[in-house]
């Protein structure tokens, strides 16, 4: 079992490629992802299943579901989904990015046992994935 689930609702596939880097990238490896797919025609499905995003994908566990096509419903879908198969669970943003050790630093401040769950401020970037603040 992984200690961690990554859901990632998704809907804009511009800068999926960028999030499976940042998961790709992490020092902690011991997670699983779980892609909901509410783009329209499911074309997020079709460029995962082609091979679109290459390189970034190879080593990562990801499923693929099919989304409801509701944003609201798709979050919730996902948490569903999940049903607490791990201890611990990420709701990741299709557009957002994370740094490598994202995952480890949650983990330690989890570990220390004060915390029962954390939240992340979004890291603003520019197109390139640079970041801005």
């Amino acid at each position: 079992m992984a200690t961690i689930t990554t859901l990632i609702p998704a809907y804009k596939k511009d800068y999926l490629g960028e999030t499976f880097l940042g998961l790709q990238r992490q020092t902690c490896q011991d997670f699983r992802v779980i892609v909901s797919d509410d783009s329209p025609g499911d074309e997020i499905s079709a460029l995962i299943r082609s091979g679109h995003f290459g390189a970034v994908l190879k080593g990562l566990d990801v499923q693929v579901l099919r989304g409801p096509k509701n944003a609201r419903l798709n979050h919730r879908a996902l948490v569903d989904h999940w049903q607490g198969s791990s201890p611990y669970v990420h709701l990741l943003m299709d557009d957002d990015l994370i740094y490598p050790g994202f995952y480890s630093a949650h983990l330690a401040a989890h570990a220390t046992g004060r915390y029962s769950a954390s939240v992340s401020r979004r890291w603003y970037s520019h197109l390139d994935t640079r970041p801005v603040h």
